[in-house]
């Protein structure tokens, strides 16, 4: 139940152990992996046989089938002013798991975005921002990453070399997109570690009665959009690629009680980043100035019948920093990534189909938290900062939904 560090383990070999293998057990490099819902302890020693005691930890394995859980929603943290405590109010929400929905940091070869190192350098103003110390904070109840699984999707933020988003010439070469760092990061997510383009970059995984599936959608202009060949598509989702048939297969034949899907592109929403069909841009043979898309947009009409075939529950992701919900044909499409700043504007226009989100709530900052017990699934959208009017208050629930299987 407890984890045992050492504060003093700078060119020590050190060994992990664990009291019950039936439980829980651990790997040389300290990667614990669940076994069946029970307690064990981990135990790590430095060669000389010398414990350093450090804070103490535990983690709960995925409950049975029918158990009781719970679980938040995070994306686009990327180093933003009013992450870190946002992230901290979202960890004393006594949850068991975070699905995080990409862009975790800007700049992925920047050690400093991921961790605090002495001597790395911190561009001014995001000091104490970093993604791992956002996520390791565990003052004040706050029960983050030491305690729980935390499920991912890449973001466009991810890819190695951020160059590839301005820059002509890598934007136009595949083999200038990389994800290697994300990838090895999390490596037990990805375990073939193939970093190139529509390398296996999707997984899925059940936890009690849900089924989450994890792909890779998302997309990036390396100049003006308006530009041939415009915006950048990164890994394929036609309906003969091999991460859209991944996904038919995946959904088809879990029998899990709930489906849920995470991905970075937004399939809908109103955020001040527009909307562009995923799928290869081509210039406009009348008018060489504009981009058109004549293979549509595989997002919403390759994706989103599976998800109606297959009665996914949910679907989350992220990318323009705003809270929006829409339900459409029995899936809740939800951008709950108001977490450290927002980018809604008041008159951005509605998806091309028409749709119309049931709430939008963008004056403030918030999270979702979910949770799974024998009276269904229950969703709420809280409020984590004050309205600039003064409306509200910190742990106001303004967005709600039930399912009931």
């Amino acid at each position: 139940k407890a984890t045992v560090k050492p504060a003093n383990a700078t060119n020590k070999k050190v060994e992990w152990t664990t009291s019950d293998k039936g439980i829980a057990t651990v790997d040389d490099d300290g990667l614990v992996k669940g076994i069946k819902v029970g307690e064990a302890t981990i135990t790590v020693t430095t060669k000389d046989g010398e414990n350093q005691v450090g804070k103490r930890y535990f983690f709960k394995t995925a409950p049975e089938k029918g158990g009781e859980f719970q679980f938040a929603l995070l994306s686009d943290m990327q180093l933003k002013v009013k992450t870190k405590e946002t992230v901290k109010f979202l960890g004393q929400q006594e949850n068991d798991f975070i699905i995080f929905a990409g862009d975790l940091i800007n700049t992925p070869w920047k050690v400093s975005e991921w961790f605090d190192v002495e001597g790395a350098y911190e561009a001014p103003g995001e000091e104490d921002r970093g993604f791992f110390d956002c996520l390791s904070q565990d003052d004040d109840n706050a029960r983050l990453a030491q305690y729980m699984p935390i499920f991912y999707c890449p973001g466009n933020h991810e890819v190695d070399d951020q160059r590839v988003c301005f820059d002509k010439e890598m934007a136009q070469n595949p083999d200038s997109w990389n994800w290697s760092i994300y990838m090895q990061m999390f490596r037990p997510l990805y375990p073939e570690q193939d970093y190139t383009v529509n390398g296996k970059r999707y997984y899925s995984v059940d936890y009690g009665d849900l089924h989450i599936s994890s792909i890779n959608v998302h997309r990036w202009h390396s100049w003006d959009g308006f530009e041939f060949p415009g915006w950048i598509t990164y890994d394929d989702i036609s309906p003969d690629s091999p991460q859209a048939k991944w996904l038919q297969e995946d959904l088809a034949n879990s029998d899990s009680k709930y489906k849920w899907v995470v991905m970075h592109w937004h399939m809908l929403n109103r955020g001040d980043d527009g909307y562009f069909p995923v799928s290869k841009a081509i210039a406009d043979p009348s008018n060489p100035e504009k981009a058109i898309y004549p293979d549509g947009d595989y997002a919403w009409d390759v994706l989103r019948p599976l998800y109606e075939t297959y009665n996914v529950d949910a679907v989350n992701f992220g990318h323009s920093h705003v809270y929006e919900r829409y339900l459409i044909n029995g899936v809740n499409y939800i951008e709950a990534a108001s977490i450290g700043n927002n980018y809604r504007s008041s008159d951005d226009p509605y998806h091309p189909s028409g749709n119309m989100p049931i709430i939008e709530a963008n004056q403030f900052r918030s999270i979702m938290v979910v949770k799974v017990d024998e009276n269904g699934m229950n969703a709420r959208g809280i409020q984590a900062s004050m309205e600039d009017n003064g409306i509200g208050y910190i742990g106001r629930v303004f967005d709600s939904f039930n399912i009931a299987k």
